[in-house]
């Protein structure tokens, strides 16, 4: 991230210069400054003048100070946002890895499965074979069941 520096400095002008040939300005802050604490005419005014400059040199490290401060914040805010991605992007690797893991163990159980299908198959068909005798052994068990009762007689 690049640093940014700001800084603050005092504006003179040709006014401050006397020498000059030029036209006489002044920055927008001199202007405001002086129209607001008074003398719009451009001239020394002495201790005023200081009060001015001081003024300005206070707006300005006010508004420097500011400005930094709404730096710092975005500065903050980034690295917040930053260091979110970071952790999101490790919680989506390990997301992935879960999802690797988890199709690698569905794809060993169906092997286990397709490898006990016969089995399962054979177990079937013995289940059947077991339930035919036992209702076969339930229809013998009716006639002896009738010849046991007539013998009884």
């Amino acid at each position: 991230m690049v640093a940014l520096t700001i800084g603050t400095w005092n504006v003179y002008t040709l006014i401050d210069n006397k020498k000059s040939s030029r036209p006489q300005r002044q920055s927008f802050v001199r202007k405001l400054s002086r129209r607001c604490y008074g003398g719009d005419d451009g001239g020394d005014h002495g201790p005023a003048e200081a009060d001015i400059t001081g003024l300005d040199q206070d707006t300005f490290s006010k508004m420097t100070t500011y400005l930094m401060g709404e730096l710092t914040v975005s500065s903050e805010d980034y690295k917040l946002l930053e260091n979110m991605n970071k952790l999101t992007s490790l919680k989506y690797l390990e997301m992935k890895d879960t999802a690797v893991s988890i199709s690698r163990n569905l794809k060993d159980l169906s092997q286990h499965s397709a490898a006990l299908q016969p089995s399962l198959d054979e177990l079937a068909v013995i289940e059947e074979q077991i339930a035919a005798l036992e209702r076969a052994d339930a229809y013998s068990k009716k006639p002896e069941a009738k010849y046991n009762k007539l013998e009884r007689r």
